[in-house]
């Protein structure tokens, strides 16, 4: 992973805020303590930051515009700020860390919230509830080594948690304690060459003939035709259920038969296109929620658009004899109809939306008879000259 940016004399008036980030935060490469803060308005601020030894909370102090000083007379101002605590004893060394819970709480989590998707900072603060406050809570943060995060690893997979569960919980803590040296409370990341577990994720199920069918059946007649639409709608489309479950009718061009999904609802982060097939049209042809909603999906109990569809899922599927049966295999299916009717993988990742190509080889065995029908075209080319040389 590369080192970001510090700021310098030479690139201080270069940095500007992503449109889709609230804000972001600079760290200069002289004067610990000092950054600047870029929000999405471009406004610039330079602030100081320090650990209060009292309480082991990060504290900031705003020390000027950006468009008011220079970098040379904000790392002036951030020295006499450093030396006043420092005479009060307010400020003490990089050895006197903040409290793991205490960084977690009260710094790193509101930044994530800021600064990333919703779900991602959901999941995090789910990762430090769950597993990592229990694991180091009364620890400083630049108590924790190696040894600490192994430990823990070897713990939670002891839990019963899949090898994929306890990867997601370390990156957690890889990318907290990576901040944590953006803002120089520590001098290095712990979990820096921590191996992680291998993962399997290569287990998923293909709908195909009687379980398709009896699938379709149940959806024929399943009493919530809501979920049943968004089962089918998933099918059909090969999205991803929160994409679904999001999805607005000012994104859904019917004539153009094309859904745009929006950047904040993509798991990429970009704008993509999924093209409507006859199948999805049909499915957003039988709602009757265009013209009184925004959302496609809605709950007729609640007048919301669904967030959650397990409870009745788990009926379907049961229903078609398919207990197993995921909803993100529905999303696999997609692809495998589409390899075995002779689509490119390109096609596959541009329709499913894999910003790397390496996740849509996944579905690359399913193409062997394709190629074998390809390749038996050479074979009668051979045969019929074979044919005329006799």
């Amino acid at each position: 992973m590369p080192d970001k940016p510090k700021l310098t004399n030479v690139n201080c008036r270069q940095f500007k805020c992503p449109p889709d980030k609230r804000k972001i935060e600079i760290p200069d490469e002289l004067v610990t303590g000092l950054y600047l803060e870029i929000r999405n308005s471009q406004k610039s601020t330079f602030w100081f930051r320090y650990t209060d030894p009292a309480s082991g909370r990060l504290r900031h102090e705003k020390l000027a515009a950006g468009s008011d000083v220079t970098l040379g007379q904000a790392r002036a101002m951030a020295r006499e700020k450093r030396a006043t605590l420092a005479l009060s004893g307010t400020l003490e060394e990089k050895r006197d860390a903040p409290l793991f819970s205490t960084y977690m709480e009260d710094t790193y989590l509101p930044w994530t919230l800021e600064t990333t998707k919703a779900s991602s900072s959901c999941k995090k603060e789910q990762h430090f509830r769950l597993h990592l406050k229990e694991a180091f809570m009364d620890r400083k943060l630049n108590a924790i080594n190696k040894a600490d995060i192994k430990k823990l690893q070897s713990k939670l997979h002891a839990k019963g948690l899949s090898n994929a569960s306890v990867n997601r919980v370390i990156t957690t803590l890889r990318h907290a304690m990576g901040h944590a040296c953006d803002l120089d409370l520590i001098e290095k990341n712990p979990c820096q060459r921590i191996k992680m577990y291998r993962e399997d994720n290569q287990m998923e199920y293909y709908l195909k003939g009687e379980d398709l069918k009896s699938l379709l059946n149940v959806l024929k007649t399943d009493k919530n035709s809501m979920v049943s639409a968004i089962v089918l709608f998933l099918l059909s489309t090969g999205a991803r259920l929160n994409e679904a479950l999001k999805a607005e009718w000012k994104h859904i061009d019917v004539e153009q038969r094309v859904w745009k999904i929006p950047f904040q609802n993509a798991k990429s982060g970009k704008v993509r296109s999924v093209p409507l097939n006859d199948s999805a049209i049909q499915v957003l042809q039988s709602l009757d929620t265009q013209d009184d909603y925004d959302h496609v999906f809605i709950n007729n109990r609640t007048d919301l658009r669904y967030t959650n569809i397990t409870k009745s899922w788990t009926r379907i599927r049961k229903a078609a004899g398919l207990p197993f049966l995921r909803l993100h295999d529905l999303r696999h299916s997609h692809a495998s109809f589409l390899v075995n009717s002779g689509r490119t993988l390109y096609e596959v990742q541009k329709i499913l939306g894999h910003s790397n190509q390496v996740t849509t080889q996944r579905y690359a065995h399913l193409s062997t008879k394709t190629l074998q029908d390809a390749s038996n075209t050479a074979a009668d080319v051979i045969e019929e000259a074979m044919r005329e040389a006799s």
